[in-house]
């Protein structure tokens, strides 16, 4: 199973540049990217909503889950 994973971990980051190489076009590079994570993050919140695992944090903690996507951003 091991073995499996990360076959498919290869398989899915070793062809990123298909989707990178499609998107070039009259849109800056940083735009592309941000629609690409943006649309990622839509297709698996609405994927967790569908199969009923989506827990939102309690309020007491966004600041410090808007504080993590800010680290990972930059």
């Amino acid at each position: 199973m091991t073995a499996f994973l990360y076959g498919l971990t290869v398989l899915i980051w070793g062809t990123t540049w298909i989707a990178l190489k499609l998107q070039l076009g009259p849109v800056p590079i940083p735009w592309s990217i941000v629609w690409r994570f943006a649309l990622a993050a839509v297709v698996l919140a609405l994927w967790l909503v569908w199969r009923g695992r989506l827990r939102l944090p309690r309020r007491e903690a966004w600041p410090l889950v808007a504080l993590e996507g800010l680290c990972l951003v930059c």
